[in-house]
């Protein structure tokens, strides 16, 4: 009986966890929109992933003003360096085994590169 009920929730995890991976290759996102009003929860978030190489990904995130982009650090060090331009959130030190949230509200684009790793750059693009 504990096997049977293992096996049924084993089988969605697993499916989940594909369909999460198998869209993390395109060098470019865009966020999901629309949805009709209400709170927090049921979205996909918007996220770049410094990975454990020398890269971001995706490599341009575009999102809309108000959203949260979560910046998810592996094992390896890295960082978020912004260009100073008008709207370009806080930079993000040396980190690793974690992620770091910024709130983009302003329309434009945020170019950034990895403070530690010459040429691994990437940018947000903030729709009004």
């Amino acid at each position: 009986m504990v096997l049977r009920v293992l096996a049924k929730l084993a089988v969605p995890a697993a499916l989940a966890v594909i369909v999460a991976c198998a869209g993390g290759s395109s060098p470019t996102a865009t966020t999901g929109g629309g949805g009709g009003g209400g709170g927090g929860g049921g979205g996909v978030a918007d996220q770049v992933i410094a990975t454990t190489g020398t890269a971001f990904n995706p490599a341009t995130l575009n999102t809309s003003v108000g959203h949260t982009v979560t910046f998810v650090f592996q094992a390896q060090a890295h960082s978020v360096l912004f260009d100073a331009v008008p709207g370009a959130p806080a930079n993000i030190g040396s980190s690793a085994n974690t992620s770091v949230g910024r709130l983009f509200n302003t329309a434009g684009t945020f170019p950034y590169q990895c403070g530690i790793h010459a040429g691994m750059n990437g940018s947000i693009v903030v729709a009004p």
